[in-house]
């Protein structure tokens, strides 16, 4: 049986597992250039390749952030690979190219290629999960004031049961 390596080259291998998955892969130079954007970050953002690889993502993509306070907590990432966002799930919003915002669920890790650190985001939007949850909350809190309410109202028949009790 041949080798998997035989049949496809290894960057043609991760390439093509890549822009299989459901989730945004996004690698950044220790300078926030974009140097990989699959398929999913395609579609998620709005912006081909083409457009985004070789632009600065912070730039771009968030919907909001300070760049002065994301400066700060990258200084020296591109030296020691290290950053406060690393080995944490974070939601935070994004934007598409046509401008909607929405919420995404970020990981992100480092990695060294070639002597240089860059940043592998993995994305995955939220938005729908969101609406869905707050629809839940909603329910579920009108579901809780309805018991209340309930409860309000069999003690005030329990009261007036008594009261027809006395009264006889």
């Amino acid at each position: 049986m041949p080798k998997i390596e035989s049949i496809i080259k290894q960057d043609d291998l991760f390439d093509k597992i890549s822009d299989e998955l459901f989730d945004g892969v996004v690698m950044i130079s220790g300078t926030d250039k974009v140097v990989f954007w699959n398929k999913a970050a395609e579609k998620m953002f709005g912006y081909s390749r083409q457009e985004i690889i070789g632009k600065n993502l912070h730039e771009i993509v968030p919907a909001y952030i300070d760049m002065a306070k994301y400066k700060q907590s990258m200084a020296g990432f591109d030296k020691t690979g290290k950053s406060p966002v690393l080995g944490k799930l974070l939601e935070v919003e994004a934007k598409r190219k046509n401008g909607e915002k929405f919420l995404v669920e970020l990981s992100v890790s480092s990695m060294q290629i070639n002597g240089q650190w860059h940043a592998v985001g993995i994305m995955r939007d939220i938005s729908e999960r969101k609406k869905n949850e707050m629809v839940l909350e909603e329910l579920n809190d009108l579901m809780v004031g309805r018991e209340i309410k309930m409860i309000e109202l069999k003690k005030k028949v329990s009261e007036l049961e008594k009261k027809v009790e006395n009264e006889n």
